[in-house]
């Protein structure tokens, strides 16, 4: 059966027909052993009648024609090294061929897809501008990322952390349950369940040290948070029981089991709190850091366009008769 190719001999714009032979790299041509997506062929149908690739009559023609280019769209060529970088090592060649056709069909998809898009698309203006907006913003994030870098930016402390759940403590609740205990997961064929089940259910710091002396060969999941608060809903996603009220299951459970395909799922809950509680200040510091760290990089940010206003006003560079920049 003949199959599709995108042939670049003489020519640096795409060009598709039919041949029998297949391959993957020939006499300066890529034949696809598999076909290329109906979405791509369609494209280059339609990137032909609308005049996105032109070429030469003549294939004789290779002046001024980059030989590491495999395919362009308008402007924009895709290169066999932009491809092959794209391409990790250790692959099987069958996989390698097979990568190599993906990228190359997607570039050629997307390119078109764009090239189209610009031409009939109605708010083409109003995109520029986002992209362009979105460009500034990213270069001043990396700017500013960039200078935190040099001056050494530093973990945020943790008596800063500690001020602030002081001042912010009555705001600072739960909206899910918190619990401390352990969590299991093993196969049911276990010939330890019975003694597992024992020092789950015991729960002291003996028990724990001995079920992960011996027994975590045993565990297919397991998770010892008896110090530190985690949401019950992390725990009950795991557990293929359905739990309707988490807050009273919370509350009127300290051990469970359940089984299912195979598996026999142990939770021992050793301390809770339900939703809607003060968060203890351990669980809290872990969401007051990046608050602050947002703070800090807000502060750098301030004291830096503060700084580039000043200069550029010295400089007079920027001029302001009519209206305050600083309030």
């Amino acid at each position: 059966m003949s199959e599709l190719f995108i042939n670049f001999v003489g020519c640096n714009k795409v060009r598709f027909g039919k041949v029998a032979m297949t391959g993957t790299m020939r006499s300066g041509k890529i034949v696809f052993r598999k076909r290329l997506t109906s979405g791509v062929v369609l494209l280059l149908m339609f990137a032909s009648h609308a005049g996105f690739s032109s070429c030469s009559r003549d294939e004789d023609r290779t002046v001024g024609i980059d030989e590491d280019i495999l395919v362009s769209v308008g402007d924009s060529s895709l290169t066999k090294q932009d491809v092959l970088v794209r391409i990790p090592g250790g692959l099987e060649s069958q996989d390698s061929a097979a990568l190599f056709h993906s990228i190359v069909s997607n570039w050629v998809e997307s390119m078109l897809l764009e090239e189209i898009a610009l031409k009939n698309l109605d708010d083409a203006e109003i995109i520029d501008k986002l992209v362009e907006d979105y460009r500034r913003k990213l270069i001043v994030s990396s700017y500013i990322r960039q200078l935190s870098q040099r001056e050494g930016e530093k973990a945020v402390s943790s008596s800063r952390i500690r001020k602030y759940y002081l001042t912010h403590s009555d705001e600072m609740k739960t909206t899910e349950p918190l619990v401390k205990g352990i969590y299991l997961k093993v196969t049911e064929g276990s010939s330890n369940l019975n003694e597992i089940r024992r020092r789950m259910k015991g729960a002291t710091a003996e028990d724990i040290d001995y079920l992960e002396k011996y027994f975590l060969g045993d565990a297919v999941q397991y998770d010892n948070l008896n110090n530190r608060w985690v949401e019950f809903r992390e725990i009950a996603e795991r557990i293929p029981y359905r739990m309707d009220n988490r807050d009273n299951f919370v509350k009127t459970t300290k051990d469970f089991e359940t089984s299912h395909n195979g598996f026999v799922y142990l939770l021992h809950i050793s301390d809770y709190l339900p939703a809607g509680s003060e968060m203890p200040y351990e669980y809290a510091a872990e969401q007051i850091a990046p608050i602050l760290e947002d703070e800090t990089v807000a502060e750098r940010k301030n004291k830096i366009i503060k700084t580039l206003y000043d200069r550029a006003v010295n400089e007079g560079v920027l001029r302001a008769p009519g209206y305050d920049l600083f309030n």
